[in-house]
């Protein structure tokens, strides 16, 4: 403890430490700092707090033993030295700085009356002044004396500080610590491909990159700090407002991400006006969209492929990718479609517009699931192991895996979990992003393929409109093509669109003009550069009808002479016609029924209402079963009976079944299903 030397100089101090304010005493557990703490609270009146960690330095294999003769030579013994030091199993000076810095953390803001040693002083200078052992090795400390001592957090305020936006656009040059050192490294990237900021953040960074790369003249002349910008816009609330904490105006993100999943958020975004500068209202129904639209028609097109290849055992014996010429039209166009959609991502990708890549990949998942799929099933169904079917795996194989590459930038979880079960590679991130095989591009089929389908949609929305089921098979559509298109289409599309419409008969009309008025849309984005300021003019008298049509596919309006992709020929259908038209196409159905049509349509019905028994029965995509319709007409069962067996994979037809495995009333009649055994 202390002796009565030691207890008048602390009475001494305490007297002198009077007139300052504290919020408290801290000390060490020592006996003499405890003693000496409770001496200076006398004169004080403080609550005092012992922190073990204000102890003294601890030295390990060298407590107790006289430093001058036991570890040191006497002539070459010093304080610093000593300070310097580390003693075995003991403390270096920086280990006590440690420890005090956690204790001044505890007490940060508060004014405190520390008692402690000599050691643990030297700890605590170099604690509150950021100083290494070096700094403080050499310094007298004396009995009872009073030290100053100021903690603050890490972050303190300096005042020689530039605007921060000089900082940011020092970043391309700090980095690398130029002009110092790297200068070739920073010219071979310099000026950098793109940059990304927010709308908010752009102006001051954007100026003072552009200052210091022109200052700088890296490549020993001005130029810009950046070829490409990228710029996001700023989401807000679904209502228009920011968004806000206190208002709760938003879902929470991690609740959105682990319901609908991170590639869904991802692709929403990118798919949004938000990459484009514009704002974003953000509505967690896009997200659900983007599952139901993008997500789940990928994972069911790859589920469709891994079902029936399991079924077959159909193997890949290509590596990596097939590359093979299927003679089958489907097969060429979804190829077709998928270059096309390659071409299409790289310019996108490569002209940094990520919402013009994202609508395409919408476009192509469209078409892979509702055309090309769709299309195909009986190909897959059949049980003939022909050179077809192999084209159909092969095909869409080849569609799957290179439509991981192409999404991997977009939805990286679903590509990557898709990619690796089906080529059993390591990752889709780690292979080159396909390129376009042009090839592959048939343009002319793309065309057919083009005008086959909307017509399609055209007669499918005519149905929708006139509330007519697509089960119910109709006499005749009517269809008009504009001048851009080819007159006839192949006997292969024209098959498509009698089993897409369901209907008999398939007319092409030469002249519309009873049900639609001939109309040309001008493509303003076109002529607009061209034509300047008489484009207006231009525009005003084609859609007033004064145009004329050449013989070289070219129309005439004025004296100017215009490119069908500078002027499209298009129908607007008359009041009253039950029509629907399109990029110039024009389809009219003919909704009037016979008998032999009504019958069809109930044949087909019944199709339907059989493949529900099979999905609630359970039954696998290849089982056979046995069906019997109860009160059904023997007119419809002679007519449409082969039809009903196929459509369903019934091997018979039957007046009735005892304990079938599921049945349903429809119609007036029972119709029964049970597993062929």
């Amino acid at each position: 403890g202390l002796n009565e030397n030691g207890r008048q100089q602390v009475k001494e101090t305490a007297q002198a430490l009077k007139v300052n304010e504290f919020d408290l005493i801290v000390c060490s557990p020592m006996k003499r700092t405890r003693e000496t703490a409770d001496i200076l609270n006398e004169a004080v009146g403080l609550e005092i707090k012992i922190e073990r960690d204000l102890r003294e330095r601890d030295f390990g294999d060298w407590e107790g033993k006289n430093y001058m003769t036991d570890l040191f030579d006497a002539n070459e013994f010093s304080l610093e030295k000593l300070r310097l030091s580390k003693p075995p199993k003991g403390e270096r000076l920086e280990d006590v700085k440690k420890r005090h810095q956690m204790v001044f953390e505890k007490y940060l803001g508060k004014k405190i009356l520390v008692v402690g040693h000599a050691q643990a002083y030297l700890g605590a200078k170099m604690t509150c002044e950021e100083l290494d052992v070096k700094a403080v090795a050499s310094i007298n400390i004396h009995n009872a004396s009073i030290h100053p001592l100021t903690f603050t957090d890490k972050l303190r305020r300096i005042p020689e500080v530039l605007d921060c936006w000089f900082e940011s656009g020092s970043m391309p040059y700090a980095q690398l610590h130029y002009p110092f050192e790297n200068e070739a490294k920073l010219k071979q990237n310099f000026p950098a491909e793109f940059i990304a900021e927010g709308l908010d953040q752009t102006r001051g960074w954007f100026y003072t990159l552009h200052i210091l790369a022109n200052a700088l003249e890296i490549h020993d002349k001005p130029q810009p700090a950046f070829k490409n910008c990228i710029v996001n816009g700023i989401v807000l609330a679904e209502d228009g407002q920011k968004m806000s904490k206190r208002l709760k105006n938003y879902p929470d993100p991690m609740k959105v991400m682990e319901k609908y999943g991170a590639d869904a958020m991802r692709f929403y975004l990118m798919n949004s006006p938000v990459v484009k500068g514009d704002d974003l209202r953000f509505s967690e129904k896009g997200v659900s969209d983007v599952v139901k639209n993008v997500i789940l028609p990928i994972w069911n097109a790859y589920s469709f492929f891994v079902t029936y290849a399991n079924i077959d055992g159909w193997k890949n014996d290509h590596s990596p990718l097939i590359t093979h010429h299927s003679k089958n039209k489907l097969d060429e166009w979804i190829l077709g479609e998928l270059n096309k959609l390659i071409a299409q991502e790289t310019e996108f990708m490569g002209g940094y517009d990520l919402q013009k890549a994202s609508n395409a990949i919408y476009s192509f998942v469209d078409s892979l699931t509702n055309w090309y799929i769709r299309r195909s099933r009986r190909r897959f169904w059949k049980s003939e192991d022909d050179q077809d079917k192999n084209s159909a795996y092969e095909t869409l194989y080849q569609v799957l895996t290179t439509l991981c590459q192409i999404i991997a930038p977009f939805m990286p979880f679903v590509s990557e979990t898709i990619y690796q079960n089906l080529t059993g590679n390591e990752s889709v991130h780690l292979t080159d992003y396909p390129k376009n095989n042009p090839t592959q591009v048939n343009k002319k089929l793309m065309e057919e393929m083009f005008v086959t389908k909307t017509i399609v949609s055209l007669g499918l929305a005519s149905r929708a409109k006139a509330k007519a089921k697509v089960r119910q098979p109709l006499s005749t559509v009517q269809i008009a093509l504009a001048e851009q298109y080819e007159s006839e289409l192949s006997d292969d599309q024209l098959a498509i669109i009698q089993e897409e419409l369901n209907v008999k008969t398939v007319e092409f009309i030469k002249n519309p003009s009873d049900l639609a008025t001939v109309i040309a849309k001008p493509n303003a984005k076109l002529l607009g550069p061209k034509y300047g300021k008489d484009v207006q003019t231009i525009i005003r008298t084609a859609k007033s009808g004064e145009f004329e049509k050449l013989e070289n596919g070219n129309i005439k309006v004025l004296d100017y002479e215009l490119t069908p992709e500078e002027m499209e020929i298009a129908y607007v259908g008359k009041e009253g016609a039950d029509i629907e038209t399109d990029a110039g196409i024009l389809v009219s159905l003919d909704f009037t029924l016979t008998s032999e049509l009504e019958m069809e349509g109930e044949a087909r019905d019944l199709v339907r209402q059989i493949q529900e028994l099979r999905k609630t029965a359970d039954y696998q995509v290849d089982e056979r079963i046995e069906v019997a319709i109860v009160g059904v007409t023997k007119e419809l069962v002679k007519t449409f009976g082969e039809y009903i067996k196929n459509e369903t994979l019934a091997t018979v037809l039957k007046d009735d079944i005892s304990e079938p495995d599921r049945f349903v009333e429809f119609e007036g009649m029972v119709i029964k299903v049970r597993k062929t055994s």
